[in-house]
């Protein structure tokens, strides 16, 4: 398959004209809304969701995490729904539910936007929950993707995802999610409950338009699909075969403008970076400024840039971190580029002098926030300044 810039331009001429017939057929539809739709709910969101729902209760009785270990019919001998409890985001877990009581932890890693699996990912998370009192045979991991998939060798070894057996678990949101809510979930819920009812029907009715399933879009996604097929000129007089090898054709050539497209935005997040850079070396020139983004080998993941300050005789790095090129910032308080460890003297002083509510801890940092690229770096000066003003 050759590809030279005149594919590239044809791609990019493919995905315009077609996002602007997508726009055209949508003035058209009758007038809808969806909340979630609005809000451009990332991996972050669709977790929280997972687990507002997930978490309802009456009388300590948890229906929806009964039904959803009784849909995947995941293998819970000898466990029981007792006095879980359920987090977002802590420790880099997407979603987490413990019991201690009923015996079990269940990790979901969600990679409903596709992001990509860091090094040992899966590997340290296991190790974390270990560290909070369970065996391997009380822990459960369930990677959760948009359609279907399972994690590299990067986040979990074959080996040791082997050794869970029964207890691991590839779920996708349109085979299983979706399913869920509409059949369990939904019907489940009390006449009264008017606000969780219409929040799982803005929920479904959500992850209904992204696999192209809403009732009132139908029509649309038909004609649609079918200007594709005269672009991508998959005849009807041709062989299914042939069809087939032409599409497959076409999805490589996307996905190669994807790949650079990846290293373009890399660029343009080190460009920003390195301005990053400039103004904490003007605004905090007393200061020693650390980060892993300018190394030689620069690395793809967990970069960080910040200011290191001294608490009690105890160096902690004020910073700025990606998980990756493609993902959303976030600043905080971490030991990344100065102590080996967290220490507690620290804790306390983010807990009790910073006080940001919206601060999520994880192995190495001590509270973080996430937020946009627009404003991170605003965020990240007020935080420095607040931290100053208490160590002054």
């Amino acid at each position: 398959m050759v590809f030279n810039k005149q594919s590239i331009g044809q791609i990019i001429d493919l995905t315009y004209n077609f996002e602007s017939l997508l726009k055209d057929k949508k003035r058209n539809l009758p007038y809808q809304i969806n909340i979630i739709d609005e809000l451009r709910a990332n991996e972050n969101a669709h977790s929280r969701i997972f687990i507002k729902l997930i978490k309802y209760s009456e009388n300590n009785i948890y229906p929806f995490l009964e039904l959803f270990i009784k849909y995947l019919d995941l293998n819970f001998k000898d466990k029981v729904v007792r006095n879980p409890t359920f987090t977002a985001e802590k420790d880099r877990i997407d979603a987490l539910i413990q019991d201690k009581d009923g015996k079990y932890a269940i990790i979901i890693e969600n990679k409903i936007h596709g992001a990509p699996d860091q090094k040992k990912q899966l590997e340290r998370y296991i190790n974390i929950i270990k560290d909070n009192g369970f065996d391997q045979r009380q822990i459960f991991v369930l990677y959760l993707t948009r359609n279907g998939g399972s994690p590299t060798e990067k986040s979990i070894e074959d080996k040791q995802k082997t050794e869970f057996a029964n207890q691991y678990l590839d779920i996708n949101y349109r085979d299983h999610i979706l399913p869920w809510l509409e059949e369990c979930v939904l019907p489940s819920c009390r006449f009264k409950d008017v606000l969780l009812i219409s929040a799982i029907q803005q929920y479904i009715d959500h992850l209904n338009g992204m696999f192209l399933k809403r009732t009132i879009e139908k029509d649309m996604n038909e004609e649609l699909k079918k200007e594709l097929v005269k672009k991508l000129k998959l005849s009807k007089e041709s062989d299914k075969l042939e069809k087939l090898k032409i599409l497959s054709l076409e999805k490589n050539r996307i996905t190669k403008v994807q790949n650079y497209m990846n290293e373009i935005q890399k660029d343009i997040v080190l460009d920003i970076i390195r301005e990053w850079h400039l103004k904490m070396k003007n605004e905090y020139s007393t200061y020693k400024i650390v980060t892993n983004a300018f190394d030689k080998k620069c690395p793809n993941e967990y970069i960080f840039l910040g200011i290191i300050f001294i608490y009690k005789e105890i160096e902690f790095t004020c910073a700025i971190g990606l998980d990756d090129f493609s993902s959303t910032p976030y600043f905080g308080l971490t030991r990344r580029g100065s102590t080996d460890q967290k220490e507690e003297e620290i804790n306390s002083f983010l807990t009790e002098k910073i006080n940001n509510r919206n601060f999520s801890p994880s192995p190495r940092w001590y509270g973080y926030e996430k937020t946009e690229f627009s404003i991170v770096y605003s965020r990240f000066d007020e935080m420095c300044r607040k931290v100053l003003s208490v160590l002054e």
